[in-house]
């Protein structure tokens, strides 16, 4: 879908103009269609707060999920639950299961298991398609997800994930000998020439002129095997492909990876990087949440026929 920014729509914010002119699509929907790089102004991705022109061209690259949309629900999808109140729940994916659906006929994801364990989902969050999910994951990404039961939860943690009060952990394995502790700064934009990507700024000017976002990457400890590294790492942002890019642009793609770099591994479709952890005060009692998920068998037996030899570094 393509729209032509006139007179009358100038000085508008992005996600005010598309809610005005996409029939059935609210603000909400709007940003995230921007957040997920699938809206494009004049070819290049922008954030949700930019103000549109006049002779602005504005691409929308996926149908909007409108009202009447819903995940359709799915008992046939398991998933184990980690932790579960009236509130929200944390759940696990597993690597090859999409988040949730990009249409409304789609039934394999995990949010159509949490639609039909959950009914009470429906309606809550980003949009019909996406019930009650907080975060979401790569479809080769396996680990936690976090979703609300309730409005009231999804803003409360929605809230506290922008103002970097949630802490998220990744187990991955990556080429080369990955150096500890090390912080990896890079703003993030949509890649306008791949669809498929996310492009690292290498300067501010830079960043400053493709709109790139903030985004920080901790490596918190790695193990070094034979020529690759398992890294345990932390984000508080949540930019779309954030750790791929990031430990690409530091020499150190993921395994699996072939979109950024890394060599493929002989019996594995995508890349190795595990949602291992998540640590955030509970929105509405005096506590912290704390939760963490073992890593898969897989990253053992990769580790394992690639070269077992080990050392901390």
């Amino acid at each position: 879908m393509e729209i032509e920014v006139t007179e009358s729509d100038s000085g508008q914010r992005l996600d005010i103009f598309l809610a005005g002119k996409v029939e059935g699509l609210s603000r909400r929907r709007a940003q995230d269609l921007i957040d997920r790089g699938k809206v494009l102004r004049n070819g290049h991705s922008v954030r949700k707060g930019i103000k549109v022109e006049v002779g602005d061209e504005i691409q929308v690259l996926e149908r909007p999920a409108l009202a009447n949309d819903e995940a359709v629900k799915n008992a046939n999808i398991g998933f184990e639950v980690h932790f579960e109140d009236e509130h929200f729940v944390i759940v696990e994916k597993p690597a090859g299961m999409p988040t949730h659906p990009l249409k409304s006929n789609e039934d394999d994801t995990l949010a159509n298991g949490l639609a039909s364990r959950y009914p009470e989902m429906q309606g809550v969050g980003f949009s019909p398609l996406q019930p009650g999910l907080v975060n979401r994951l790569d479809i080769d990404t396996s680990g936690l997800v976090l979703a609300s039961r309730t409005e009231k939860a999804w803003k409360a943690l929605r809230e506290i994930m922008v103002s970097s009060e949630m802490t998220k952990g990744y187990t991955s394995l990556c080429e080369g000998t990955v150096a500890s502790p090390r912080t990896l700064d890079w703003y993030l934009v949509n890649d306008s020439r791949d669809r498929r990507k996310v492009h690292a700024c290498e300067t501010e000017i830079e960043a400053q002129r493709l709109g790139a976002r903030p985004a920080q990457t901790r490596v918190v400890s790695a193990l070094f095997h034979l020529g690759f590294s398992t890294a345990h790492l932390e984000v508080r942002s949540a930019f779309r492909h954030q750790i791929r890019v990031h430990m690409a642009m530091a020499g150190h793609p993921l395994l699996g990876d072939t979109l950024y770099g890394g060599r493929s591994v002989e019996g594995q479709s995508g890349h190795l990087l595990h949602a291992s952890s998540l640590r955030f005060p509970h929105p509405f009692e005096s506590k912290m949440v704390h939760i963490e998920s073992k890593t898969p068998v897989v990253f053992g037996q990769v580790v394992e026929s690639l070269g077992s030899t080990t050392k901390q570094h």
